[in-house]
């Protein structure tokens, strides 16, 4: 399987959030990774993320969903 990447979120001057489809470890997964610039300036992935198989994502998408609810009524987003 070769990597498809879905999207980048900047979160700051020196890291994105890279939102990818990959295979580890021989299966399929969603991958979601801070990337940060190393000395040469190129993104590179850290250990700070996650990777989550496929039929997972309704979950993730329903929490993260739920997150976004709750952080808006507590004032966080607005």
């Amino acid at each position: 399987m070769d990597e498809t990447r879905i999207a980048v979120i900047p979160e700051n001057t020196r890291e994105d959030l890279i939102v990818r489809l990959c295979e580890m470890h021989g299966k399929p997964m969603v991958n979601l990774r801070v990337f940060a610039a190393n000395a040469n300036g190129d993104l590179v992935p850290t250990k700070k993320g996650i990777a989550v198989r496929p039929e997972l994502l309704d979950e993730v998408i329903k929490a993260l969903q739920a997150a976004m609810v709750s952080a808006k009524a507590g004032g966080l987003l607005l």
